[in-house]
C-alpha cells in the first residue's frame, strides 16, 4: 500500500481499475462520468424507483472489481 499526495489517501494496487464513492453534492462541475447499471438494486430505499433502462443488478456488477481489505 502506498500513499497517494495527489488524492491524500492510501492506494492498494494503482494500477488496478478503482471504483470510488464519491457524495454528489461535493462537486462544483458536471463529471462528465454517467453510470451504465444499477448494482445492489434490492438495497435501494423503497420509495426510490429506478426509471431508467440500465441493467439492474442485486449484488456487485458481474466482473466489477472487489473492494480490497487492507
Amino acid at each position: 500500500m502506498r500513499f497517494d499526495e495527489h488524492s491524500r489517501s492510501a492506494q492498494t494496487d494503482p494500477g488496478a481499475v478503482a471504483l470510488y464513492g464519491v457524495a454528489l453534492a461535493t462537486l462544483d462541475d458536471d463529471p462528465d462520468v454517467r453510470p451504465d447499471a444499477h448494482a445492489f438494486i434490492v438495497d435501494k430505499a423503497p420509495w426510490f424507483t429506478v426509471t431508467d433502462d440500465l441493467p439492474q443488478y442485486p449484488a456487485r456488477i458481474p466482473g466489477q472489481n472487489a473492494p480490497h481489505n487492507s
